[in-house]
């Protein structure tokens, strides 16, 4: 007996594509409704999906590889950084080793990881038609005694400044930052332990 399917034009590779189709929607939907709970945040969010892209909101994900280059500049262990057309950045060790003259590598990581989690806390405000005048992220990181000296727990404080938002807005925010929408937050929380804490003060 002839398959159902067949009898009404679906072929096999047909079938594949029109149930590829209702899983994305579905995820897609259950995602949405995942993520928006607050009252505040119950604004459609538009869904982003192409070949190449997949995002929530105003993220999409880019999946381009990055390529750098660092260049050793002394008789010592100072280097020039360049990505893209930026400008290089100077990074060095501390004496003995190095002349202290530049970022210390590890100094790196805190930056990429406060730029980060900064960026997506105000994309995730702005998004939940919130106003964010000024934003402060402070980084410590504490290190191992004992090589390699990588850091074993970061503190983050984001200093927000904003007229209208609210506390559970802000925590449901860096939730989100860490669990879906920092890479830099990703690659290192399997590792270290990371902590948070946030104040909120009006414009001046």
């Amino acid at each position: 007996m002839m398959d159902k399917s067949i009898r009404q034009g679906l072929t096999p590779a047909s079938l594949t594509r029109r149930m590829f189709s209702w899983v994305i929607r579905f995820f897609s939907s259950l995602a949405i409704y995942y993520f928006i709970t607050e009252k505040e945040l119950r604004q459609p969010l538009p869904v982003i999906i192409s070949c190449n892209k997949i995002g929530i909101g105003v993220f999409e994900m880019n999946t381009e590889p990055l390529e750098l280059s660092v260049d050793l500049i002394d008789d010592k262990v100072k280097f020039t950084g360049k990505t893209r057309n930026n400008p290089p950045i100077i990074m060095d060790y501390i004496p003995p080793i190095g002349d202290g003259n530049g970022y210390m590598p590890l100094e790196m990581v805190l930056m990429s990881l406060a730029t980060c989690s900064g960026s997506t806390l105000a994309i995730l405000v702005r998004s939940m038609k919130k106003s964010i005048s000024g934003l402060k992220v402070s980084a410590r990181g504490i290190r191992r005694e004992e090589h390699p000296t990588g850091f074993k727990e970061i503190h983050l404080d984001f200093a927000i400044q904003s007229p209208d938002l609210e506390e559970p807005l802000v925590q449901k925010a860096i939730q989100m930052s860490e669990e879906t929408y920092c890479p830099v937050w990703d690659m290192l929380k399997g590792n270290v332990t990371i902590t948070t804490a946030f104040t909120i003060t009006a414009p001046a």
